[in-house]
């Protein structure tokens, strides 16, 4: 196990702390009672990882060990401070290094639940300290909404269980969670007669009306079929401006442009695959004589890389049959 040490004192706290017997001790002696008896300590291990922002690696250190917790899992995280003044700052950084710790777990274990990450600060300065040691303070005269609010249950807008005539008293808002709400409706031409006359509405908004309109119009155009688009002009040239009918019908053709350059785009590629299955084919009979077809239907579901290294394979002198060049595919006897 290597770390990076770039001061003496680092030297000390990295060589003694990451002993197993040293860290036991200093755990037993600090830890409150409560964590101790939560926390498996002979499962405690190691763990080679730093969590440290750069712009502190001259003035931090840490140590980190992992530990189960009943039937899931804990990390220990110990920081040296060595800094000659105190970090008003170092409960917010604490948390994004808590926060990484989690994340580093959620990665290696997706789908165990996220682990408890207790952090302890050894402080070496020789001032006392008088910095936080939450971050709620840090949030100055806000402080008291934020012990209300922060790390609290997340509010969410169900949009499918919001009735249309609730998302219809918010004019701009409420139009686009609408739009989102009804994205795979089956029914598009009772969907426009809903919405084009709200389109219309906000068209007249004076404020942030006109863009609405258009991303929504554009969005809408995107995710019709061509069919759809037919009816969706008609609709706008019944319900909205001018200006906006053009809109629609400029969205309406770029999105048909598209639709062509994707299809011509993909019969290049798929006319190239054709031409060098084609090749290839031909190069393995020149040299192997007739192909059987189950070799052939092979070649033909390949993907591009694989014929080009079949290809490559077709001039070495060693292979001497099709079950040689062939060999590594799984071909029942």
């Amino acid at each position: 196990m290597t770390f990076s040490i770039h001061q003496p004192h680092d030297k000390l706290f990295k060589l003694s702390m990451t002993n197993l017997v040293i860290a036991k001790e200093f755990f037993a002696a600090n830890l409150p009672i409560h964590v101790l008896e939560k926390i498996n300590m002979n499962s405690l291990k190691l763990e080679d990882k730093t969590f440290i922002d750069d712009a502190y690696k001259t003035t931090e250190a840490d140590v980190v060990y992992s530990a189960t917790l009943g039937k899931g899992a804990a990390y220990l995280y110990l920081l040296c401070e060595q800094q000659t003044t105190v970090d008003s700052s170092l409960a917010f950084r604490l948390l994004i290094y808590t926060v990484r710790i989690m994340e580093t777990h959620r990665k290696q274990h997706p789908k165990d639940p996220l682990p408890l990450v207790y952090p302890m600060v050894i402080y070496t300065g020789d001032e006392s300290w008088d910095a936080p040691l939450d971050i709620f303070p840090l949030f100055g005269e806000a402080e008291q909404y934020a012990r209300e609010l922060l790390l609290k249950p997340y509010q969410l807008i169900d949009v499918q269980r919001t009735s249309d005539d609730e998302l219809r008293q918010h004019t701009l808002s409420g139009l686009v969670t609408f739009v989102l709400k009804h994205r795979k409706t089956a029914d598009f031409e009772l969907l426009l007669k809903r919405l084009m006359p709200w389109i219309h509405e906000v068209e007249l908004h004076e404020a942030s009306g006109d863009f609405l309109c258009r991303i929504v119009l554009k969005y809408i155009v995107n995710r019709s079929s061509k069919g759809d688009k037919d009816l969706l002009v008609r609709e706008a040239e019944r319900y909205l401006s001018h200006e906006l009918q053009g809109e629609v019908m400029t969205i309406a053709q770029q999105w048909e442009q598209q639709g062509i350059q994707r299809g011509i785009q993909q019969g290049i590629q798929q006319g190239v695959k054709q031409g060098e299955v084609a090749f290839l084919k031909r190069l393995l009979q020149r040299r192997f004589g007739d192909l059987p077809f189950l070799y052939a239907e092979f070649i033909a579901g390949a993907d591009a890389e694989t014929l080009l290294c079949w290809g490559e394979k077709v001039l070495d002198p060693e292979i001497k049959t099709l079950e040689e060049f062939f060999s590594e595919l799984p071909l029942e006897s």
